[in-house]
């Protein structure tokens, strides 16, 4: 918070924008504003914004994945998927 409040970290810049980061600096800047209090519920308040962002952003990659034949979703916990998209990566 106190990167952005002296001007050396721009609201445009890559860490400033980025998922968990940003949500993080939000909170934190609240706080030093009093605009947040050290309560529980603005802590969860903010664990819910960075996990509302997170689950948008997954939502968003599987989209794009599923658009792009490159890619192969396994579902997880399924070995002989994997174990067959392994095999076929090493060219048995």
């Amino acid at each position: 918070a106190n990167l952005r409040a002296a001007g050396r970290l721009p609201s445009s810049s890559t860490a400033a924008r980025a998922i968990g980061y940003r949500q993080a600096l939000d909170y934190l800047e609240a706080r030093v504003s009093g605009e947040a209090d050290a309560s529980l519920e603005s802590y969860v308040a903010f664990c819910r914004q960075f996990r509302t962002a997170s689950r948008n952003y997954a939502a968003e990659q599987l989209k794009w994945y599923r658009r792009d034949a490159t890619f192969a979703i396994v579902p997880a916990g399924d070995d002989a998927a994997l174990a067959t998209l392994l095999d076929l990566d090493r060219g048995a």
